[in-house]
C-alpha cells in the first residue's frame, strides 16, 4: 500500500460513528424503551368509566364467546342493553378477555396487556414515516406523546389498538 491510501486508512467506512451505525432495530429499541417508560408509571390506574364498558364485555365473552354484548348494565341511571349502550367494536373486548381469563383481571394485568397496541402503533407509525421524511424516530415520538394517543394508551380501551390497526 503506497502511503497516500494509508492517508486515506482514517476515513474508510470501518471508522464509522456511532450516528452513521445507528439503524432501525436501534430506532426501534429506542421507542420500544421511551414507550414503556411514559405508560409504565400507569399500569396499576385505576379502570375509568369507560374502561368499564370494555370489562363487561369482556367477562361476557368469557361466558358466552359469540355474544359479547347480550346483557343489561346500568348506565345513565337506567337498565340498558349493552348493544345500545357501546358504540364499539369487540376486538379490544375479546383481547381483554383473553388477556384477563390468563393474567387475571387486575389492573396492572390489563393496562401492561394494552401497552402492546401502543408499541404497535409506535412502530406503525415509525415504520410508515420512514416513507415519508428523514426523521422517522421523531415522527414516531409525536406520534406517542400526542395527549390523544398517551391518554388513550394508559387506557384499556379501543382507541389505541384502532389507530394501530390503521397505522
Amino acid at each position: 500500500m503506497n502511503g497516500e491510501a494509508r492517508d486515506l486508512e482514517p476515513l474508510l467506512p470501518a471508522e464509522r460513528s456511532f450516528l452513521a451505525r445507528w439503524g432501525p432495530l436501534c430506532s426501534c429499541l429506542l421507542l420500544a424503551a421511551i414507550t414503556l417508560a411514559a405508560l409504565i408509571p400507569f399500569s396499576d390506574k385505576a379502570f375509568h368509566i369507560d374502561d368499564t364498558l370494555f370489562l363487561f364485555a369482556a367477562k361476557q365473552i368469557v361466558k358466552h364467546p359469540l355474544d359479547p354484548y347480550g346483557f343489561q348494565l346500568v348506565w345513565n341511571t337506567t337498565l340498558q342493553p349493552m348493544s345500545r349502550v357501546t358504540e364499539n367494536p369487540p376486538l379490544a373486548c375479546y383481547y381483554a378477555a383473553f388477556v384477563g381469563s390468563l393474567a387475571g383481571w387486575s389492573e396492572r394485568a390489563l393496562h401492561l396487556a394494552f401497552m402492546v397496541p401502543a408499541l404497535a402503533l409506535v412502530f406503525g407509525t415509525y415504520r410508515l414515516a420512514r416513507r415519508c421524511t428523514q426523521f422517522p424516530l421523531l415522527a414516531a415520538l409525536v406520534a406517542l406523546f400526542t395527549p390523544g394517543i398517551l391518554v388513550s394508551a394508559t387506557g384499556i380501551m379501543c382507541d389505541t389498538m384502532m389507530v394501530a390497526l390503521w397505522v
